[in-house]
């Protein structure tokens, strides 16, 4: 979907005058307010600072910030890989190692995460019978680390990424079981259907992506959105680290002996293998 056609949806959905000036700007100058504060984005439109809480919220958003986060991932999906990278090339006259590094600060600056969301995954994965976090691509790193995490931690967690092997795996969920999926960007129509399906299936089902709003997060239990524009050519996965990190960290707090018990199996059987090798 282009800004375009986004914002043809919000107007659609009736506003005010002065939230058509602030849908406006967002059309105009949709890289610009997608990272402007509340106060800077009604400047631009030309608006009281009042209204733009106002407007968003009458969206069908929390807030600023929401409406905010929706924009930056609609504006990034109108960009090809090419037209990100070649935008990139002409900040700062830093090198590219530097550039990339404050890409990714920005991301993290942007990152909002919600504690309350995070304690409420954490207790359901420590209930679980079944744990799967999901993820293809290089956004299927992050959720190799969070099962690794979940793992060491005490509660097994198997990542997938083989499309038969997800279907497979899908296929005997049950009400208890909890799963994560990693998507940025680009939406993977497997993983579409396969957060679709566990829901059916009436696991929980929990969506960490930049785009709060897709075919995927639709179907999702709970969703954690990550800022993920990088510096060049691919998307940053540090925000998105950082939130595994920290469902893995609320879960180790929600049975601390089981975890301790758990890393201590792991650290024998890595002395062991020391020995032997």
């Amino acid at each position: 979907m282009s800004v375009e056609r986004w914002v043809q949806g919000l107007e659609a959905r009736g506003t005010t005058p002065a939230g058509r000036q602030l849908l406006r700007t967002l059309l105009s100058q949709p890289d610009r307010a997608s990272y402007s504060s509340a106060a800077q984005v009604a400047e631009m439109a030309g608006i009281d600072a009042s209204n733009v809480t106002r407007i968003a919220q009458g969206l069908g958003f929390s807030g600023w910030p929401g409406l905010q986060d929706e924009l930056r991932a609609q504006y990034l999906r109108s960009l090809t890989l090419v037209e990100i990278a070649d935008r990139h090339s002409g900040e700062a006259a830093s090198g590219p190692v530097q550039r990339s590094i404050e890409a990714d600060r920005r991301a993290l600056a942007l990152l909002d995460v919600d504690a309350e969301i995070c304690a409420t995954i954490a207790a359901r994965l420590a209930a679980a019978p079944t744990r799967l976090a999901l993820g293809g691509g290089s956004f299927g790193a992050v959720a190799h680390i969070f099962a690794s995490n979940c793992s060491l931690a005490g509660y097994p967690c198997a990542h997938l990424t083989e499309a038969g092997g997800v279907a497979n795996a899908v296929a005997r969920l049950g009400g208890d079981d909890v799963v994560l999926i990693f998507d940025f960007w680009w939406l993977y129509e497997g993983m579409k259907r396969a957060a679709a399906a566990a829901r059916k299936r009436g696991a929980t089902v929990v969506v960490v992506s930049d785009h709060p709003n897709t075919g995927l997060t639709r179907s999702a239990t709970h969703v954690l959105t990550v800022p993920s524009e990088g510096g060049a050519y691919f998307p940053t996965m540090v925000p998105a680290i950082v939130v595994a990190n920290a469902i893995c960290t609320e879960l180790a707090l929600v049975d601390p002996e089981r975890t301790k018990k758990a890393i201590r199996r792991s650290e024998q059987i890595w002395t062991e293998m020391e020995v032997m090798g």
